[in-house]
Parts: structure tokens; C-alpha cells; sequence
């Protein structure tokens, strides 16, 4: 995410905020950045640097473009933000706290004159660990994977100034340290005052079909690593990056925020599964695939609430291509279980009250790692849309308690017969 190959240098002029003059420079080493020597018109501009440029930004960038080409805000995916070539991925970077003034004194001088700071234009999201898993409860053999859903329609290239953690206004030259930044957003914007209606037409959700890939579109499927030994190897893929998306507060609802949606391979305790065949729920218990198929083949079922629902349900073998859910029947495709992780920001030491700003939300330039360190109960067989759910968000904590079992109480008396 902070390797450079190339740099732009975008030169607006100060009086009609247009690009006027743009320079490349190929870069070999990190030596070159210490001093790099341009030459153009001397005069007063404001800089945009731009470093490993795809052809979306250069676009944005080229001469005659306003300086609002790349403040504004934009349709711009994460190819538009990067460039694969074999294992290898560069995120494009911009300046991290806008476009810089270039006075006309700067020039002429034997030593450099500006300092320009970079920061990434996309977020990384690694989800990983070894659950531990309640007793009896196997992971099977299917791989966990994720994808991150709720990711914002709009991008600015270069990184809208929002508030420090401290509630602060953040300005350009501050000196506030990166991980105090919340950035603002057309989100943030939209939503400050009062808590969005409808999250389509600002938020990305995937549906349901396209998780279970019933669509053309190829979702950016991350998997779920082992250990953070697993980073960098992970860091050259682009499933893992996000474009930014920040929300205000009134937007802390269930859709609103940027979300991890898992599946894992979750075998409830008590069932042998052959290879990585699926199971299903009904009635509060658990069956193995083989068990619906012979139902499904026979038409016949110890439970006869169960043999019903099968009828009712017409479901054939072919129904066990994928998961489903139908007359109380959840059938969990190859054992996966799906999940849902709200993906925080500032944590509960940054932001400990449940509506402070920056709570929720992915900034560009940040890596986040999701640590998963246990899974207490199947999770549901269909991944969920959140498109149009407007429920406030509910963060699960730890509640311990001990229990008492009183003794028993003795009580004698005499009978006389």
C-alpha cells in the first residue's frame, strides 16, 4: 500500500483553479523522494501529487481539469483506485491533508522548498484467527471467506478533512496525527442531521443473490486467514481493500454502517458430516444433509412435523445446491453459517459512547484486523441483506454471573398411626 512507482505532480493556478501544468516522474528508489527537482513557469499554484495514477485519476488530473475534479465527489471502485499486474497490487496515493499552496518564492532555490506528505487512497480489511468453538462443535472443511458490504457509491481522490477524534475540526498543516482523523464523506453530509431513510442510493449492499452467487458479478471475496502471519501475502490481493466510507452518528443503524459479512463452516455438536456436505435446523435441532435427502427420496420422516414441512416446502435433491430457508427448514449449504461484523473504527478507548463520532466506519490509509476469537452459535444459512435494515446497531458484550444451587432443605415430623 506504500510503494510508489510513478508520481504526478498536478499544478493548478491559483487564480482560476484549473491544472496547468502536469509532470511525471518515474521512481526507482526512495533515495529519489528526498529531492525531487521540477521545472515549470514560475508562479503561485496549488500542488496535487499523485502517486501510482490509474487512468480514472490521470483523467482528473490532466491539464484543464478544475482543482474540484478531484475534491468532488465521485463514482470510483477500488480498480479505480489501484492496479493489479499478476501478484503484485499499487494503491494509488494523494495528498494527505489536500491540495498544498505553492508560492512563487518557492522556486529558484538550492534546497527543496515543499514537503508533501502521501497518504493511501483505500482502507484494508483483514478478518483471521483459530475460534475457539463450543464443546462438541467442529469447523468443516469448507473455506471461511468475507466480503465487506455497505461501502459508500461516492469517493473524493483526495481525502475530505473531517473531525480529530477529539471533536476538533481538522485543518490542513495541523500536525493532527493520522490516527485521529475521521474524514468527512458525501455520506457524512448527507446524513449529519437527521438518520438516512435510504441506504441505496449512497450505500453499496450486496444482495443475496450476488453473495450466493446467483449473478454475474464476481464478488471480491477475501478469505478468512489462519494468524497474522497471513498479512502479507494477503496485503497483494484486492479483496482486501475497501474505499473509504465514513458516517455521521444518526447513520449507526444495522445497513448504514460498513459491515463484514462471514461464512464459515460451522458443524453443530453431534452431527457426522461426510466430506464437506451441509446440515440443516428444524424445530430447535440439528440433522445432517444425507438425512433431508433420504426424507426428500422417501417422502417419509420420523418427525412427522418435519416429513410436512418437507412436502409442503417441494423440495427436491437439486434444492440442496444451495442454502435455504422454507418452512421453518434452514438448510446450511456445505455447513456454512453466515455472520455479520459492524466494522469499528475508533475503539471503545477513542469513542466509548455507543453514538460518538468515528465510531464506525473505514478510513483510506488505515489497515483494520478483525480478530475472531470465538463463535458461540450457528450463525443463519442465508447471507443477510441490510440493504433496508433500519435497526439501530446492538454491540454484544460479555456478561458473566455465577450461579448458587441452594441445598436442599431437610423437614422431619413423627407420624403416629
Amino acid at each position: 500500500m506504500l510503494q510508489i512507482s510513478t508520481l504526478h505532480f498536478a499544478f493548478y493556478s491559483e487564480a482560476t483553479q484549473l491544472s496547468t501544468q502536469l509532470r511525471e516522474v518515474k521512481v526507482t528508489s526512495t533515495e529519489q523522494l528526498k529531492d525531487i527537482n521540477l521545472s515549470l513557469p514560475e508562479g503561485a499554484y496549488k500542488l496535487v501529487v499523485v502517486a501510482n495514477a490509474t487512468r480514472p485519476l490521470l483523467e482528473q488530473i490532466a491539464i484543464g481539469r478544475p482543482l474540484s475534479a478531484v475534491t468532488g465527489y465521485m463514482t470510483l471502485f477500488v480498480d479505480g483506485l489501484s492496479t493489479a499486474s499478476g501478484s503484485k497490487l499499487t494503491v494509488s496515493q494523494l495528498n494527505e491533508q489536500g491540495a498544498i499552496s505553492v508560492p512563487a518564492s518557492a522556486f529558484g532555490a538550492s534546497t527543496p522548498q515543499l514537503q508533501v506528505t502521501l497518504e493511501p487512497a483505500l482502507a484494508r480489511v483483514f478478518v483471521y484467527g483459530e475460534p475457539e468453538l463450543p464443546s462438541g462443535v467442529t469447523r468443516g472443511s469448507a473455506p471461511a471467506d468475507y466480503l465487506v458490504t455497505g461501502v459508500t457509491r461516492y469517493t473524493a481522490p483526495l481525502r475530505p478533512l473531517g473531525l480529530l477524534r477529539s471533536g476538533v475540526k481538522e485543518t490542513a498543516g495541523d500536525g493532527s496525527a493520522a490516527a485521529d482523523r475521521y474524514p468527512s464523506s458525501y455520506l457524512y453530509e448527507k446524513w449529519s442531521t437527521a438518520a438516512p431513510t435510504n441506504f441505496g442510493e449512497y450505500l453499496a449492499h450486496y444482495t443475496q443473490d450476488m453473495v450466493l452467487g446467483k449473478t454475474a458479478v464476481v464478488l471480491p471475496r477475501a478469505a478468512f486467514l489462519a494468524n497474522e502471519a497471513a498479512f502479507d501475502a494477503a496485503r497483494k490481493s484486492q479483496p482486501y481493500y475497501i474505499r473509504e466510507t465514513t458516517v455521521p452518528p444518526t447513520a449507526y443503524l444495522v445497513g448504514g454502517v460498513p459491515t463484514v459479512i462471514l461464512r464459515f463452516p460451522y458443524i453443530p455438536a453431534g452431527l457426522s458430516l461426510q466430506g464437506d456436505e451441509g446440515w440443516f435446523s428444524f424445530d430447535g435441532l440439528y440433522y445432517a444433509e444425507h438425512e433431508l435427502r433420504q426424507i426428500i427420496k422417501t417422502g417419509k420422516a420420523d418427525n412427522a412435523r418435519l416429513q410436512q414441512a418437507v412436502q409442503e416446502a417441494a423440495l427436491t435433491e437439486g434444492s440442496l445446491s444451495a442454502p435455504f430457508e422454507s418452512h421453518g427448514i434452514s438448510f446450511h449449504h456445505r455447513g456454512y453459517c453466515y455472520y455479520t461484523i459492524p466494522i469499528r473504527h475508533f475503539d471503545d478507548s477513542e469513542a466509548p459512547e455507543k453514538t460518538a463520532h468515528g465510531r464506525y466506519g473505514l478510513v483510506r490509509g488505515n489497515e483494520y484486523r478483525i480478530h475472531l476469537t470465538r463463535i458461540l452459535r450457528p450463525g443463519s444459512a442465508l447471507p443477510p441483506d441490510l440493504s433496508k435494515d433500519q435497526r439501530p446497531l446492538t454491540e454484544e458484550r460479555d456478561l458473566r454471573s455465577v450461579v448458587h444451587v441452594r441445598p436442599v432443605v431437610t423437614r422431619s415430623h413423627e407420624a403416629h398411626l
